[in-house]
């Protein structure tokens, strides 16, 4: 679930893309259908900015959550054998657990 911080980031990108949209009509002079255009374009990008933004989050904080879960099962996490017996080293491939 998103925090409300997130949200807030959201109405401030928003409100940033308006205004560097009006500064940008107002320096190039543009009007009507060209104005419309690039307050779009930099309504679109300033959106996928946010939505690659927030989805970076949910993916570091599962994948966290896995390896986690894999080190207090005691289980490698390179090849996924039990590593109870040998907690230090994984008997199968090798792997040294750093702590």
């Amino acid at each position: 679930m998103l925090r409300l911080g997130r949200y807030m980031s959201l109405l401030v990108l928003v409100a940033a893309a308006i205004f560097c949209a009006g500064r940008i009509n107002v320096y190039f002079r543009l009007t009507d259908a060209k104005g419309l255009l690039v307050s779009c374009v930099t309504m679109v990008v300033a959106l996928v900015g946010w939505v690659v933004w927030v989805s970076r989050g949910p993916r570091k904080t599962l994948r966290r959550n896995a390896d986690d879960r894999l080190r207090l099962a005691r289980i490698c996490p390179v090849c996924g054998y039990n590593m109870r017996a040998t907690p230090d080293r994984c008997s199968e491939c090798g792997y040294e657990v750093t702590q």
